[in-house]
């Protein structure tokens, strides 16, 4: 058994994972060099950076929606992603952006 659902693995393999995937990001860390980079989020980037999910439909609690998985999105929101750093002593880094305006996920 992998590590996703079967569901999930199947959405994620449409949209061009697969195991074992890994992508260079040193043009990400190129643009977006006001962040504060981590491990974390370097390992999860090479993995799924430059993925772009379209599902739609019912969800659990909100509904399934397309979403991006670059970082570059948020180019301009350095200052607002260190205050959230400093504010609750965690260091939050975008990994994607949904169809929704100003919707990121840390």
């Amino acid at each position: 058994m992998g590590i996703f659902a079967s569901d999930v693995e199947a959405v994620l393999r449409l949209s061009g994972w697969f195991p074992g995937r890994s992508v260079g990001i040193s043009g990400y860390k190129e643009t977006l060099s006001g962040f504060a980079w981590h491990e974390a989020s370097e390992r999860f980037l090479e993995e799924f950076g430059g993925i772009s999910v379209d599902v739609r439909g019912p969800g659990v609690s909100v509904a399934r929606e397309p979403f991006e998985i670059d970082p570059e999105l948020a180019a301009g929101e350095e200052f607002a992603f260190a205050d959230l750093s400093r504010k609750f002593n965690r260091k939050f880094f975008l990994l994607e952006k949904s169809d929704k305006e100003s919707s990121f996920s840390l």
